[in-house]
């Protein structure tokens, strides 16, 4: 496995945030050899190719869950109760995404 990872991004305000925006972060410096080489892995059209394959699977679903609804962690303990609070909070991604998908 040939993992692919972020080295950097932008902080758009999303149109679906209505969170008040955050101060802008100062930019990240890329001096790790690490990340050198994984920004020059990424530039290339195969690395873009496989990197453009993950916003095809679910991980957009969990970034939107984290950065925007806000839910970063489990309010409650024990299996159940986290399973019952993981629902809801799928529920409402649901609600959220079918409202939007009706709107003309």
């Amino acid at each position: 496995i040939e993992p692919l990872v972020a080295i950097g991004a932008t902080q758009p305000h999303r149109p679906y945030d209505f969170r008040p925006p955050p101060d802008p972060r100062p930019e990240r410096r890329i001096n790790d050899p690490w990340r050198i080489a994984m920004k020059a892995k990424l530039e290339t059209d195969d690395g873009k190719a496989r990197y453009a394959r993950r916003q095809q699977s679910v991980e957009p679903v969990f970034g939107i869950i984290k950065s925007v609804m806000g839910f970063t962690r489990f309010r409650l303990r024990g299996l159940k109760k986290v399973a019952a609070e993981w629902g809801l909070v799928a529920l409402a991604y649901n609600c959220r995404r079918l409202h939007r998908l009706m709107q003309p």
